[in-house]
């Protein structure tokens, strides 16, 4: 059983170009595929009559299309993109946000866990998005009360929010027992946005106080 992303993606990735870890789907026409169509990467290859409009839930291993769905809504990006993260090593969705990061028209915030962002990987990852340009804020830390921050959260433009317990990484979103959430409702956007910045503004206080 392969452990990895089928492919290597070229650095900037080219749109037009079919994708094998996105169903053949080039990233201009993943990016096309409406709202209602990602019922595509269900197990069934739909949604049954009669499931929500506005929320739509994927189980890992057996629905193929989790990441698809991460980049998916990652692609949707015109204004802003939220991201609390406690495993992050999926190198394709890091691509698309570091595509963003160079953007000084979309704001990006990335808030990662202290104990999952010191390795080799992860480190590699937070190197690439840009930090000193305006408009990204990647802050690293631990919970307010000193444990792991354990979220697996996405706000993008205020609408679309991801929820659930895949972490962004080859075994979270392929090979382990795992439940994402994609919704379009902007007031749950709205709530999960400002959990999101309130932890990343605390991380943010614990970066200053450990440097000084």
């Amino acid at each position: 059983m392969a452990r990895a992303f089928a492919e290597k993606w070229e650095d900037p990735p080219d749109f037009t170009k079919p994708r094998a870890d996105l169903a053949g789907l080039s990233l201009d026409d993943l990016s096309a595929v409406p709202f209602e169509g990602l019922g595509r990467f269900k197990q069934a290859g739909r949604f049954p009559p009669g499931y929500s409009e506005q929320m739509l839930s994927f189980y890992a291993p057996r629905d193929p299309g989790i990441h698809p769905v991460i980049i998916w809504t990652l692609l949707q990006a015109t204004h802003s993109i939220a991201v609390n993260m406690y495993g992050f090593d999926d190198p394709q969705a890091s691509a698309i946000i570091r595509i963003h990061t160079l953007n000084d028209a979309i704001a990006v915030t990335l808030s990662l866990d202290k104990s999952q962002a010191g390795g080799k990987a992860e480190k590699a990852i937070l190197a690439s998005f840009n930090n000193n340009l305006i408009g990204n804020s990647i802050a690293i830390g631990r919970s307010s009360r000193g444990d792991i921050s354990h979220d697996k959260l996405l706000v993008v433009d205020g609408l679309y929010l991801i929820t659930g317990s895949t972490n962004w990484s080859f075994g979270g979103e392929e090979l382990q027992d795992n439940q994402l959430t994609l919704s379009r409702d902007p007031l749950s956007a709205a709530e999960a946005r400002t959990i999101i910045d309130l932890d990343h503004d605390d991380m943010l206080k614990q970066m200053a106080a450990a440097r000084s």
